[in-house]
């Protein structure tokens, strides 16, 4: 229920807001606005004071919603009483039809910078960028990074907290940039270069800094879930183990365990843990599980557990102005994120399988929900920006489609032939319709 509660709040939120920077640009150009709606299909509730009044609906389809405008297209927009030509949307000027195309994605991107912005005046309490144990085999651990060294800098940016060592990883994954690296230890400074041609250079993740063999520097690992059903379960782990030894070798990183787990599919290991103030000793046997999120894709070990250590901690909160500043510049990078991701999609160089649908988001809002206020507005700062972002591609039927043909309008002189417009509708809907249909086969994959 609560996963439920949290999705259709997030969209109600998002697509509320979304549809109101169309509104309100509309209305501004002296546009009739027919009906605001909340969602598709049959109305749930309907408020209209007066019958030259904009209807404000709320309807059953909760994946969206649009605003309707009086437009000679649309003949039975035109049966509204008060209908003249001042306030008929395609007789207006062309730089008024794309203020009101791209109020909505901007309001989107607004929303996102005071999400992302309210979040920074918050005090945050995160791990800190001390690195632990390297990865065996990792590019961290050819480079010869040490447990307890302190990444100062990522790129060129000041880390002072686990998250911004993993976005500034990720940046230099997506864009194939060398990943350089800053180095505190023990008070000398080192800085390393990682190459992007390097040998083992991590295919996309979001994980990014797991991917090159980093991982915060941790206390002791713990077992923090035990998936039903699971390689885990069937070997009697339980919430709360604390793993000691596997194989006969320290468990020092939640990273380093998964990575020798991942590499032994189907493989009988000797774990050591603590429970209770008892030490005890187990077998057990990876899952032999398919990892088609690489390349060729290949087969990977799995127990099915959630690992967990106690790490070195700090608060961090800014002031109004300097956490206004970071959400402006973190909406800015998330944007520019979504449209390399989605261009290397395009390209082949990012799997589609990255691509998540109603499921996904679904379950992304009740897990941020479960977890916090804090996490839940990230989340929906997150998805604001892909909503924006995504109705900004050039893609008929979407608000960047329009755009484009609003912009070849400006360029010629005069609009598109009614042809072309209705070819561009049938590409965009079949467009629209491939990529929804792919995200719903990724979220079937990943849940049923």
């Amino acid at each position: 229920m609560t996963t439920l509660i949290a999705f259709l709040l997030a969209l109600g939120i998002l697509v509320t807001f979304h549809e109101l920077g169309h509104y309100l640009v509309a209305r501004a150009c002296g546009v009739r606005v027919v009906r605001f709606s909340v969602g598709f299909g049959k109305p749930i509730f309907t408020y209209q004071k007066t019958p030259n009044d904009t209807e404000w609906t709320l309807a059953w389809i909760p994946l969206g919603g649009y605003v309707r405008m009086v437009d000679e297209r649309d003949e039975e927009s035109l049966r509204v009483s008060g209908v003249n030509e001042s306030n008929v949307f395609n007789r207006k000027p062309v730089w008024q039809r794309i203020l009101v195309v791209v109020a909505g994605p901007v309001m989107n991107l607004l929303l996102a910078c005071l999400f992302y912005g309210g979040l920074q005046t918050l005090d945050r309490t995160e791990p800190i960028a001390l690195i632990g144990e390297p990865a065996r085999g990792s590019l961290a651990e050819k480079f010869r990074l040490e447990a307890g060294d302190k990444i100062v800098a990522a790129n060129g940016e000041v880390t002072e907290k686990w998250s911004d060592v993993n976005w500034e990883s990720l940046r230099a994954m997506l864009y194939g940039n060398d990943f350089t690296l800053e180095i505190d230890r023990a008070g000398e400074k080192i800085k390393i270069v990682i190459d992007a041609d390097s040998e083992n250079w991590p295919a996309f993740t979001p994980a990014a800094a797991g991917a090159f063999g980093l991982s915060p520097l941790e206390k002791n690992v713990s077992i923090r879930r035990v998936v039903p059903g699971s390689a885990g379960e069937r070997a009697g782990l339980m919430a709360d183990d604390r793993l000691t030894t596997l194989n006969g070798q320290n468990v020092r990183s939640s990273s380093a365990f998964t990575q020798i787990i991942r590499e032994n599919p189907d493989t009988e290991l000797a774990l050591v843990i603590e429970r209770e103030g008892q030490t005890l000793s187990l077998l057990i046997r990876p899952e032999a599980t398919e990892d088609l999120s690489q390349k060729p894709s290949r087969t990977i070990g799995k127990l099915g557990v959630g690992l967990g250590g106690d790490y070195e901690m700090a608060t961090f909160s800014n002031d109004t102005y300097s956490a206004m500043v970071a959400g402006v510049k973190q909406t800015y990078d998330m944007s520019v994120f979504s449209l390399v991701a989605f261009y290397k999609m395009l390209q082949g160089e990012m799997s589609w399988r990255m691509l998540g649908g109603p499921v996904t988001i679904a379950d992304a809002a009740g897990q941020s929900a479960k977890i916090g206020l804090a996490a839940y507005i990230g989340f929906l700062a997150m998805l604001s920006v892909s909503l924006g972002v995504l109705n900004l591609l050039p893609i008929p039927v979407l608000d960047g489609g329009h755009l484009m043909y609003y912009l070849v309008e400006l360029i010629r002189g005069k609009p598109l032939s009614d042809r072309w417009m209705e070819l561009g509708q049938k590409v965009g809907m079949a467009a629209l319709g491939l990529l929804t249909a792919l995200a719903l086969f990724n979220d079937i994959s990943r849940f049923f």
